[in-house]
This record gives C-alpha cells, structure tokens and sequence, in this order.
C-alpha cells in the first residue's frame, strides 16, 4: 500500500513539473489520500528549484503580471507550495484535518485556474479592440471558468472581471451619460502575459490573417482570427481543429462572408463558443445543431434573415446574441426548447415565440411583448425570476385583466435594475382597468431605475410614492400619461437622482402634493435629485408648493412646452443650479424678479418673449439677474453682458 502511495505521489510530481492541465492535476490530487503520500515525493527541493528556473520572480512583478507572484511560469507551482506548506505532523494526526486540507487547496488551485484561464482569453483580443464587461462575462462563463454555486456564475465573473478593472489590466474606454463606463480594452499588462506564461497559454493563440492559419497546431483549443475579410478557403482550414472550444472571429466593418459551409460545424464538434460578429455571414447552416457542447453563440451585427431550427437542438446554450441582425424576422418558434438559455440578446421585430415562460433559467431578456395567442400572456413572466439588470414589458394594452398582471409576479424579479412599462401609443382602453394593472405590477424594491410610458389611468398607484419601498430608485420617467390629472407624490423618495416628466396633457396645477411623501409632509423635498424634466404639458397654468430647502441638490433643470404657465417664484430657492433650460412657456414673466443661484453656469431661454424683453433690457433690474452666468443663450443666440447691459 505504501509502494503504491509512493508511486502515486512520484507520478503527481512528474506531472507538476511537466506542467499537466490543472484538471488532470487536481483529478490526481484528490487521489493522495494522506501527507506521507506527498512527502513519498522526495527531492521536493530540487523540484522546487527546477520549477523556480522557469521564470524570475522578479521579473514577473516588473512585467506586472495579472498572476500571484506564487506563479513562476508553471501552472502547477502555486498548488506545489501549497502542498509542501503543510504541517505533516498535525494532519498526520487528524484524518478529518487531513480531508479538509486536500478539499482547500482544491478550491484554491481550481480558483486560481479560472483566473489564469480567463487572463489568456482577455489576451487574445486585439490591443484597441473594445469589449462590453456582459461579453466577457458570458465568454467565461462559456468556459466553465467559473463552478456553479446556484444561478450565480455570472456574479462571479462580474467579481472577477472588477478585479482586473482595480488593478488596471482592463481599463474603460466609454461611458454612458451618467459617467458609468460602458465599453472596455485590455491593457498592454495583460497581453504581456501570453510571453510571461508560454507553457499555459500554449493552447491559446490570436491570429493576424487568415493566411497564418496553415502553420497552426491542431490541437488549439481557443482561436481569435483577425481579418479584413474571411476567405471561404479559411473554413477548411478551420475545420481541422478537431478540438477547438472557442472561435472568435473579429472582422472589418463590412465585411462579407456569405455562407458558412455546411461540414465546417460536423468537424468541431467540441466547440463552447463561436462569436461571428459583424462578420458579414448570411446563413446559418442546419448543422450548427451537431455542435452538442455550444454554450455561447453570437451572430450580431450580421444580414442573416432567421436561424434554423435545428439550434433548438443545442441543449447546453446559455447564451445567444442577435442584436443589430436588421433582417431577422423572427426567432425559431420552439426556441422554448432551449432549457439551460441564460442570455437572449436580438432587437425584437416580429411576434414572441410562445412559451417563453419554459425558459427560466434566462437572466438577459430586454423586452417581452405581451400577445393575445395563448402562450404569449404576460402570465409567461411569471417562472421567470433570475431576469436581471434591464427589462421592458411592452403592449400592455394585451393584459386582459389585473389577475393576469398580479400572475407575471414582477415583485419577485429581484435582480432586475431597470424596468419600464409600456401601452400601445395609439390605444386608449378603460382608465380604471389601467390603474389596476399597473397597480399589480408592483417591481421589485431592488428597483434603480424605472420608465412608465402612455398608461392612460387618471391616477398612480400608492407603490410609487412609497419613498421606504421605492428606497433605492434612482432614475425614473413619466411619458406621455396622457389622462392623469395630478403628478404622483414623488418628494420622499429618498434616492431619485434624475427625474423626466413629459405629456401630461390634463395636468393644470403642480402644488404641494407633488413634494409630499406617501401622504405625509417632508422636511426638504426631492432630497437627492440632480436633474429635473418637465415638458409637454399644455394645461399647466400654476407650480407652486416648492419651500426653501426642496431641491437641494438639484443642478439640472429644464421646463419646456408649458404655454400657460404663469410664475416660477421658487427659483431663487434652487441653490446648486449649475444648468436653467425653459422653452416655449410664452406667459411665464416673473422670472427676473427673483435672484438665480449664484452657481448658474448655463441659462438658456427659447421662445419665451416675456423673458426676452427682462433680460434683453437696458435698464439693470433684468441683466442683472444673470450678470453672473458666464452663457446665455436667448432664442438661440448667444448673449454677451457687458457693465450690466445684454447685448442681444
């Protein structure tokens, strides 16, 4: 038993040195059932020393390498120490310990794989190539980097992913509106690491043209190709990497592909991820069924006009991209076959497939249309409760009543971050019915952001002045709700950074119920709140009800399309406006009686004449409202102040 221990422990060393697949390194591990199994080593030393030779530590951390110093060009040096780091003699003594130990270091050495592995596929993008964090995310999850723990795989990469943006091995390059970063590119650090780690990355390979895949091992396991256009010649070639698990093919805008051969998916059979972006391909061909392992596939960006159904074959796909496919009619109708899908990604233009409530392990599903056939009820949303991050319910007109709304359990969607709520433009069904729905459509409170557009109720439920539900809503918009009489009570929202309201035609009057919380009085309305919109309001004749101390954040306002809109008094109350916007309000006059915040930067005025004849005026009682403002625009134009006076 001893002999065999020993023999056991010699041929794990031989793999550690000869730099063996983590996998089949730990699957042997776990077999070395006790210390005296890895101390039947010996010369651990001198394999020390041998691994040591392989990389200078020092040189690795002047590399800024994204690996642990532990790592010295061999994958197997972290899990070594890790193993000769042990006290023999205490886990001699406690086979339980001794369990425990094994299972630790299993969980380090695999946890250190996914992070190595998913380093070399940032490294095969191209230097100024820009990637969304989503993809990257889905790529390894592809991968089985990450082990499942639940449904949450995709939390762990994201984890990961933050990791390397901390230590700058990825950086962002674009950003939304509100400064959050949208695209990235990995840095110089990260595509050093393929020279920093030979040995690992030997299975890993980014090639320049289509010409240079000849001289190509075939045992390459994850391919980037990077042309300006993909000779027909090329999947031939392709077709000899038997065991290839990724392909990325990054081309030119405009490139032209046409058809894929037919034999081309029958010869890679292994394959996890295939991303044809943008690359000019026009068919999918029926044997992309044969490919029984695919998980992620993406086809963005490309003329095709539909996908065959034999992808609903594909049992293992978790993630499927179609975004900007301008000629997609429609996705296959039994894609609710496709039970492990967790990201669906296509710009919607025909009908939903029915059933989609099977899928329920789906996380990306921007929008559902709710139908009148049987299977497109909005009772489909009902099952599907890991949705997350961005999701719109649109045609809410089909919602045949507020049992069916109360079925979809929006409550429960507790990963979704923005929602919006959407009727038909043109449809106005029973007001009373609305309010109803809507009130059954109570989101999650996780809720960050929130849209609610042509609902024709007259009121809004009670959920949407809830400030200690509602508690961590950030952004929310109001459009078109074309019968609603009064605005909602939005004041006690405690964190509502940006506020849009736009058509509400009916509404007269804004006063102070529109500051107050849930009923109750507020000591300083809108606490939060950074930029406000009001526009599209014909009816509006008076807004009053704003005390000194409301608003007390705000630096952003802009009131448009408000003809019969009188005074704006509480101005001189908006103490950290930077930005004053008002358009097409021709009564409103008494603006210039009340000093603005002396942090105004831009004021812009449009089609306003009483305003125009304040500021425009000689005398100083209207310029020097505004002598402080470093622009103005009046009418379009550009004003100049000068010792008091306008020049308009």
């Amino acid at each position: 038993m001893k002999d065999e221990s020993i023999e056991k422990a010699h041929k794990l060393k031989h793999d550690l040195l000869s730099g063996a697949g983590w996998r089949t390194i730990l699957h042997k591990f776990k077999r070395v059932t006790s210390a005296k199994d890895i101390d039947g080593m010996g010369e651990k030393q001198q394999g020390l020393k041998f691994i040591a030779k392989q990389k200078d530590e020092e040189e690795m951390r002047e590399q800024r390498s994204p690996l642990p110093p532990t790592f010295l060009g061999c994958p197997s040096t972290l899990l070594l120490k890790e193993m000769f780091d042990h006290n023999k003699a205490a886990v001699e003594q406690d086979k339980d310990k001794s369990s425990k130990m094994k299972d630790e270091i299993f969980e380090k050495a695999w946890n250190f794989e996914a992070h190595l592995r998913s380093c070399l596929h940032c490294c095969l993008f191209p230097d100024s190539y820009e990637f969304e964090k989503q993809t990257m995310v889905q790529l390894w999850v592809a991968e089985g980097f990450f082990e499942p723990e639940g449904d949450r795989m995709e939390d762990r990469a994201r984890a990961h992913f933050d990791n390397l943006l901390e230590k700058e091995y990825v950086v962002a390059t674009e950003f939304d509106s509100f400064g959050a970063p949208v695209k990235y590119k990995v840095t110089d650090a990260m595509h050093r690491f393929l020279q920093i780690a030979p040995q690992v990355g030997v299975s890993y390979l980014k090639v320049e043209e289509t010409d240079q895949l000849g001289s190509v091992s075939e045992q390459m396991q994850h391919l980037f190709l990077i042309s300006k256009n993909i000779k027909p010649t090329s999947f031939k070639i392709l077709s000899r990497f038997k065991h290839l698990h990724t392909l990325v093919l990054l081309c030119e805008h405009g490139s032209s592909m046409g058809r894929v051969p037919q034999d081309l998916f029958y010869s890679v059979k292994q394959l996890r991820s295939e991303s044809l972006r943008r690359s000019g391909i026009s068919e999918i061909p029926i044997s992309i069924g044969s490919l029984k392992s695919l998980r992620y596939f993406d086809v963005s960006g490309t003329p095709i006009k539909c996908l065959p159904e034999s992808i609903v074959r594909l049992q293992n796909l978790q993630t499927l991209k179609l975004d900007g496919c301008a000629n997609l009619v429609g996705l296959p109708l039994k894609i609710s076959k496709l039970a492990n899908l967790r990201h669906l990604e296509f710009d919607l233009r025909g009908p939903m497939p029915v059933k989609m409530g099977n899928l329920t392990n789906l996380q990306t599903l921007r929008a559902f249309p709710v139908g009148t056939e049987d299977g497109c009820h909005i009772v489909e949303l009902k099952h599907l409760v890991n949705l997350r991050e961005s999701f719109c319910i649109s045609r809410l007109e089909n919602v045949l009543s507020s049992h069916e709304a109360k079925e979809a359990a929006m409550t429960n969607k507790k990963y979704i971050r923005e929602l919006a709520l959407r009727w038909g433009y043109r449809c106005s069904g029973s007001s009373k019915s609305e309010e109803e729905i809507l009130d059954f459509l109570k989101p999650t409170a996780c809720l960050q952001k929130l849209r609610i557009l042509f609902y024709n109720g007259s009121i809004f439920p009670s959920w949407i002045n809830n400030g200690s539900y509602l508690c961590n809503i950030v952004n929310l918009t109001l459009h078109s709700c074309r019968n609603c009489l009064v605005l909602p009570s939005l004041g006690g929202l405690p964190s509502l950074k940006v506020l849009c309201i736009v058509e509400f035609s009916e509404v007269r009057f804004i006063d102070n119920h529109f500051r107050i919380s849930y009923g109750n009085e507020v000591d300083h309305a809108f606490p939060k709140l950074e930029k406000l919109t009001i526009g599209g309001m014909p009816s509006l004749e008076e807004w009053s009800g704003v005390v000194n101390g409301d608003f007390p954040c705000l630096s952003y306002l802009r009131i448009s399309s408000c003809p019969k809109l009188v005074s704006l008094e509480w101005l001189s109350f908006l103490c950290s406006l930077k930005s004053l916007e008002i358009s097409d309000c021709e009564k409103v006059f008494l603006l210039a009686n009340y000093k603005l915040s002396s942090l105004l930067e831009y004021l812009s005025i449009t089609n306003c004449p009483n305003l125009k004849i304040i500021f425009c005026k000689r005398e100083a009682s209207g310029a020097s409202q505004i002598a402080h403002v470093p622009f103005i625009r009046i009418d379009f134009e550009k004003i100049l102040l000068k010792d008091g006076e306008t020049k308009c």
